[in-house]
């Protein structure tokens, strides 16, 4: 019998290895392509991380520089074809775009996340904009937004935004969530806007703001036959900076506590025609409110909780591409109240300033699951600690180069 393979794309090593572990710990043969969209330079050293590449379960890792517009990538996935089809994953937004851009020369060697409708692209509904107008067409309650826009070095704020207010990408792709910020008037969003503006011709949200009491990620399958979302977990610490909105660390929760807005959320994947895994984000305001944020059409590295606690979603997902395997959404459960810990995020967290050496290793020391130490799979972790020295160097220079700007 024919080993099952896999293929797992992404610039994010969490997210590979996590996804790589969870495919290999089920039995397929995983092949890993670690994208870049231009060559990291030397001076940043947490981009150019590879503790991925020394996995058990990784047989193949193969870096590939794609440029502007991703070419080289299909050349690659193209080349690794075999006669039999592998199941591929991608495992952050930028690697989801590239591969959605070429389904359709992908579609007869791999099996791939995609829309129903091959005139759609998942590119489409990465438009946080798009997403909360469908959001609103099934009665999944949304913070009201307003669309804007910049070209040619002009924008204009609209009568009808409320302050305070929250500003971010209508996508993710552009990658610019260092500039996300509350702004309580309109001077404080006039001033973040121009920023935004430094980086060129601009679309963003500009949503109603609320005092967040807890944030939720729902994780979840789609296939023609089944729609199930067993795994949520709440964020119990958020990185800053470029990293807002990833977990540091967090905790499993009881799924049945959101029921029925787990139904909601399963039926809006539906209605997007969309099939593979997705991430739904939640926030729950100070009054017990839920709101719809974002769907995300990855997984992240947080999965890795959950196939330590026995949910193998992307497993089971794969077997079902791959041969068909019946999900038996009776038998999904996953176990609450486990904490994890994101060491990436932590790391970075840490180089930047953001958090001290005594909370890294408070956050270290009290997880139940770690994303990147592995028992069955040391390598990678044993990789990850030279980095710490580095680390701490990298922290005295930032902080150096911060009290120069001031």
């Amino acid at each position: 019998m024919a080993k099952k393979k896999a293929i797992v794309i992404g610039r994010n090593y969490g997210n590979i290895l996590a996804t790589a572990r969870a495919l290999g710990k089920a039995g397929y043969e995983v092949n890993v392509i670690k994208i870049f969209e231009k060559k990291p330079k030397w001076s940043s050293f947490l981009r150019s991380m590879r503790p991925d590449k020394y996995s058990r379960y990784v047989k193949e890792y193969t870096e590939c520089l794609v440029g502007n517009r991703g070419e080289k990538l299909l050349e690659v996935l193209l080349g690794m074809a075999e006669k039999e089809k592998q199941v591929l994953f991608s495992v952050d937004d930028y690697a989801v775009y590239l591969v959605d851009t070429y389904k359709k020369e992908l579609l007869n060697d791999y099996s791939i996340a995609s829309i129903r409708d091959n005139d759609k692209s998942i590119a489409e509904l990465m438009n946080k904009e798009e997403q909360k107008k469908l959001a609103c067409e099934i009665h999944m309650p949304v913070l009201k937004s307003v669309l804007l826009q910049a070209e040619n070095g002009n924008f204009e704020i609209p009568k009808e935004v409320a302050y305070p207010c929250f500003v971010k990408p209508y996508m993710s792709i552009p990658g610019t969530k260092n500039l996300m910020r509350k702004c309580a008037t309109r001077k404080e969003l006039d001033k973040s806007l121009e920023q935004f503006l430094k980086k060129g011709a601009f679309k963003v949200l500009v949503e109603d703001y609320i005092e967040i009491k807890e944030e939720y990620s729902i994780l979840g399958i789609r296939t023609n036959e089944v729609v199930c979302a067993p795994c949520v977990f709440k964020a119990k610490a958020r990185g800053h900076k470029g990293r807002k909105g990833v977990a540091i660390t967090g905790e499993t929760v009881d799924s049945k506590r959101f029921l029925p807005f787990i139904e909601t959320c399963c039926n809006y994947v539906k209605a997007l025609e969309y099939n593979g895994i997705f991430d739904i984000d939640l926030a729950e305001d100070t009054d017990g409110n839920l709101y719809f944020f974002e769907i995300n059409f990855r997984a992240g590295a947080s999965i890795h909780v959950f196939t330590q606690s026995g949910i193998n979603l992307l497993a089971i997902l794969a077997d079902h591409l791959l041969e068909g395997t019946k999900i038996d959404t009776a038998r999904l459960s996953a176990k609450s109240g486990v904490t994890f810990v994101s060491e990436k995020v932590l790391l970075e967290e840490y180089v930047s300033g953001d958090v001290r050496r005594s909370k890294m290793k408070a956050y270290l020391n009290h997880a139940d699951v770690c994303f990147i130490k592995d028992k069955e799979d040391p390598k990678p972790y044993s990789y990850f600690k030279r980095y710490y020295i580095i680390a701490f160097a990298m922290r005295v220079l930032y902080k150096i180069r911060s009290k120069i700007r001031k």
